[in-house]
C-alpha cells in the first residue's frame, strides 16, 4: 500500500477478523460459490449465520438453515475426495456426512459408491457431482441467507462513509 494512503478496515459478524474494504467488495461483487471456496469468506458467513440466523440448540424439533448443511456436505467431500481410495470406507465423518445429506437419494448413491472398492474412479465422479450439487443447493436456497450476509457487508460499508 502507498504511504499515506489510509485503508479502511471492518470488523467482521464476530469479531474475529478484520475486513478491507475491497475485501468486502470483492465477496459482495463476486460469485457465490467464493462461499465454498474462500476460507475467509466460509468463515465470515458462518459467522454471519451465528450472529443473525442462529440454529435452535440440539432437542427442539427445528432443524439449523440448510445452507450451512450444504456448506459442511461440501466440506466433508473435499475432505473424502483428499483421501486415498482404500482409505475413503473408513473415514471419520461419513456418518456425519450421510446424516446432513440433503436427500436419501445422495445418501444411498454416496454409501454404495464410497465402498465401492472396484472401481475407484466411481466415488470421486459421484463426490464431484455431490459438490456441485450443494453449490447448486445452496444458491437456490428460497431463504437467501447468502444475499443477505451480502446486504450486511453492503451496510457495514455505508455505515462507515
Amino acid at each position: 500500500m502507498a504511504q499515506g494512503v489510509v485503508a479502511r478496515v471492518f470488523r467482521c459478524f464476530c469479531d474475529c477478523s478484520e475486513l478491507t474494504e475491497q475485501e468486502i467488495q470483492d465477496i459482495v461483487m463476486g460469485h457465490t460459490d467464493l462461499v465454498f471456496k474462500d476460507f475467509k469468506v466460509k468463515q465470515l458467513f458462518r459467522a454471519y449465520m451465528a450472529k443473525f440466523h442462529p440454529s435452535p440448540s440440539s432437542g427442539t424439533y427445528k432443524r439449523g438453515p440448510m445452507c450451512l448443511k450444504y456448506i459442511n456436505c461440501y466440506e466433508m467431500s473435499q475432505e473424502l475426495l483428499a483421501l486415498p481410495p482404500e482409505e475413503r470406507e473408513n473415514y471419520d465423518r461419513s456418518d456425519e456426512l450421510y446424516e446432513n445429506c440433503p436427500d436419501y437419494h445422495w445418501e444411498k448413491l454416496l454409501k454404495k459408491s464410497i465402498r465401492n472398492r472396484r472401481h475407484p474412479i466411481e466415488p470421486e465422479e459421484i463426490l464431484n457431482q455431490f459438490m456441485l450439487e450443494m453449490i447448486t443447493r445452496f444458491e437456490d436456497d428460497y431463504h437467501d441467507y447468502y444475499g443477505r450476509f451480502k446486504e450486511k457487508l453492503l451496510e457495514k460499508l455505508k455505515q462507515n462513509s
